[in-house]
């Protein structure tokens, strides 16, 4: 079990060999940081403890989210931050499926910077289909090239950067990216 000392955070029986922070909800929640983040930070510094931020946001880019900690006193190099795009990245180039199609906002596909990419208005050719969160940027038009993409042969993989059917935002419930990928 754990003991806190006087003053700081708990003193662990064994030193962890690292630690997978979540952002949103444990640095900050919308625009309020969360009290303590940047001490933890430090700490798992000073004990030389490895770390990794990880979220599950599809709709804003590391560079957006190291900025945004980094205005709450967290230091994160945009590097140390894993997202669902980052991961797509990776696997999507293992995997020699090019060229994609990405249904994710501007700045994220930014995350896809060096991946080849169908044509803007392709509706066959591509080797996966990314989805991300759009938001108000879908519509019918936008659904259906995703729709017509998925179904031309040969069919691409599809890439589902989230699976959430909805988040809470400050006005209360908002649709996710999930519904769109359920076929």
């Amino acid at each position: 079990a754990a003991r806190s000392g006087p003053s700081g955070p708990p003193r662990l029986p064994h030193p962890p060999r690292g630690v997978l922070f979540d952002i949103d909800g444990v640095f900050f929640v919308g625009d309020t940081a969360i009290p303590g983040g940047a001490d933890v930070i430090a700490w798992a510094d000073a004990a030389r403890i490895p770390y990794l931020f990880v979220t599950n946001t599809t709709s804003h880019p590391r560079s957006y989210l190291a900025a945004k900690l980094a205005g709450f006193g967290v230091h994160a190099d945009p590097e140390r931050i894993l997202t669902p795009a980052v991961a797509a990245h990776e696997w999507l180039t293992a995997q020699d499926r090019t060229p994609v199609a990405l249904f994710v906002p501007e700045a994220t596909a930014a995350e896809f910077g060096d991946l080849q990419r169908a044509p803007q208005d392709a509706e066959s050719g591509a080797a996966a289909v990314v989805v991300g969160d759009l938001g108000e940027e879908w519509s019918f038009a936008t659904l259906n090239r995703a729709f017509r993409l998925l179904t031309a042969e040969p069919r691409p993989t599809l890439v589902a950067l989230g699976m959430a059917r909805a988040w809470k935002d400050d006005d209360g419930l908002t649709l996710d990216s999930g519904p769109f990928t359920q076929l």
